[in-house]
């Protein structure tokens, strides 16, 4: 496994991927891991370990960043918007939850501000396998779904469409909870959260704004929600 380097935004290191069972990590894709957690929302720890085993259990722990089939059942789906010749294999599943078709594509593409996706499968399996996941979680209501208390076989309907795989996709939520609990039970008195925000992160946060300091703000702004999210309080 690469060596990979802890940057302040990190959610989730390479070792608590290594000890899950994941495979194939290297600082790519634990960058992009980290970017789709902080860009989609998925920062509680119930989110994240719906998130990791849903993902695990699609990708085979990361061993397949898109779909095994030729995706020739895909030609000529309009539904899919693949419209061109070549578009159901070139637009077939990418990523821990497989990105298909031609018109999804596109919508990923236009939010991610990478019009390189529209190169298919292969370019977003390699740069985008989280994202590409947490692009479809976000639009499919997942965090809230969650937050509402969903279980494993709720949200594995929502995944799969059915059950399929169920039985380890509970094993693997239970996994992830079990090898990650004491990060899970931190909790953190909801005034002490406040008060650190408006005493110090606040006032860093405007001296930030009017320097125009944008990746100063964005972390104040992510180590504020991380308070709130330590303490049970919503994020803004």
């Amino acid at each position: 496994m690469e060596a990979v380097q802890m940057t302040r935004d990190e959610f989730i290191t390479a070792e608590q991927l290594a000890d899950f069972g994941w495979k194939n990590i290297d600082n790519a894709m634990i960058d992009d891991l980290n970017n789709a957690l902080s860009k989609y929302g998925i920062n509680t720890p119930d989110r994240i370990a719906h998130y990791i085993s849903q993902c695990g259990h699609e990708s085979g722990l990361g061993l397949y960043t898109k779909e095994l089939a030729s995706g020739a059942a895909y030609e000529g789906r309009a539904d899919l918007g693949n419209v061109n010749p070549g578009d159901g294999p070139r637009y077939k599943g990418a990523g821990y939850i497989q990105l298909t078709g031609r018109a999804n594509y596109h919508q990923f593409a236009k939010h991610i501000g990478d019009a390189a996706v529209m190169q298919g499968v292969d370019y977003v399996a390699a740069k985008y396998p989280w994202s590409s996941a947490g692009f479809w979680w976000a639009n499919a209501g997942m965090n809230e779904m969650v937050d509402s208390g969903a279980t494993v076989q709720q949200v594995t309907r929502r995944v799969n469409g059915g059950y399929n795989g169920l039985k380890d996709r509970q094993t693997l939520y239970q996994r992830w909870i079990s090898q990650n609990k004491e990060a899970e039970e931190v909790k953190l008195d909801a005034g002490v959260a406040n008060t650190v925000i408006a005493t110090w992160i606040s006032p860093a946060w405007k001296k930030a704004n009017e320097a125009g300091n944008e990746d100063e703000k964005k972390y104040m702004n992510w180590l504020a929600n991380q308070l709130r999210a330590a303490s049970g309080q919503p994020l803004q």
